[in-house]
């Protein structure tokens, strides 16, 4: 349990006097949050899981311009609280452990939702994309924005054999993933070839990121913003929120909506989506699959808490991964008589 204070954070980013302590936030899966009441309102306090690669602190800048600039535009989400030294987080001191680096927001009361979604708030997410592209923000550094792909579809066997080693009771259903790990891979390698141009996108615009606040959804998490060309930015967006994480597949009404409400709102889709525009999504979700798997086992978790938290959540995804490349697959076929 961090020993982070309510006070320590009031007085670093100036927020005034705490009321009460930091109350955690429950729903996380890489980042702790908190609520903040001060007597100048409420916060959301992320406390950053630091990385130590040389990637992430340019990586977060960058997101960081994306954020204002989307604030700028009227884009639904919280207001950005920066800290007065400026920049996107600060150091917070922790009574006998490392600084803790925080950044904040403003509290927005809403309610979380689930995928699906319905067919409004997938208009309002279509039209969201399309105004978050419209800022044509460029990634940089471009260094520190990978191509889009999987890192772990060439080791997968690997994992498995790590999983099985540590006893894993889903080591079994983890290898029979090998074949649709491998056809994403496969289209990674294509989309790959494509070469489009790409701009800097919230690129997580998915359910969980959404809350429906009384005047409408807000979109919140922006700190992975990363490089990607638009249109494979919709369809992550679109298959997503639409459920394609379901035995039966996503939403058709959703998916459409989606669409619908990009262009409407300006955004340019000439052609209809396809498998090879999910392909850079699918290979995140093997990614994640493989990352959520690794912390299961206790390779990279944040703790006993972090490795129960990946032990429950790693069947599911294992579970959905098939789905999802099966809904990639039928895109065209679901969007064909909107062209």
């Amino acid at each position: 349990m961090s020993t982070l204070q309510a006070q320590d954070v009031a007085e670093v980013f100036g927020l005034g006097q705490a009321r009460a302590q930091l109350r955690a936030v429950p729903g996380g899966h890489v980042h702790r949050m908190w609520r903040l009441d001060t007597d100048r309102g409420s916060y959301a306090v992320k406390e950053m899981n630091r990385q130590d690669n040389p990637e992430w602190m340019p990586w977060l800048q960058a997101a960081w311009r994306l954020e204002l600039a989307a604030w700028g535009a009227r884009i639904r989400m919280p207001e950005p609280v920066p800290p007065p030294s400026g920049g996107v987080v600060a150091e917070v001191p922790v009574e006998d452990a490392p600084p803790a680096t925080v950044r904040v927001h403003r509290w927005v009361n809403g309610r979380s939702i689930s995928q699906p979604i319905d067919g409004v708030v997938g208009n309002w997410a279509g039209r969201t994309l399309a105004a978050l592209h419209s800022l044509a923000m460029p990634a940089e550094p471009r260094w520190a924005f990978p191509p889009t792909g999987t890192t772990e579809a060439t080791r997968w066997q690997d994992l498995v054999d790590l999983s099985k080693d540590a006893g894993a009771e889903w080591a079994g259903e983890l290898s029979a993933l090998a074949p649709v790990v491998e056809e994403i891979y496969d289209l990674t390698q294509i989309a790959a070839t494509r070469w489009l141009p790409d701009l800097l996108t919230h690129a997580d615009l998915r359910a969980k990121n959404v809350l429906v606040a009384a005047t409408g959804p807000v979109l919140v998490d922006w700190d992975m913003a990363a490089a990607k060309v638009p249109r494979e930015d919709l369809a992550g967006c679109a298959l997503s929120v639409s459920g394609w994480n379901q035995d039966d597949g996503p939403v058709r009404e959703t998916l459409r909506q989606v669409i619908g409400g990009y262009r409407a709102a300006g955004g340019a889709l000439e052609r209809p989506l396809d498998v090879v525009d999910a392909a850079g999504d699918l290979g995140n979700e093997v990614d994640w699959v493989a990352a959520v798997a690794r912390r299961a086992i206790g390779q990279g978790a944040q703790g006993p808490d972090d490795m129960e938290r990946s032990a429950k959540l790693i069947p599911g995804l294992i579970r959905a991964l098939p789905n999802k490349l099966l809904a990639a697959r039928s895109l065209r076929w679901l969007l064909a008589d909107q062209f």
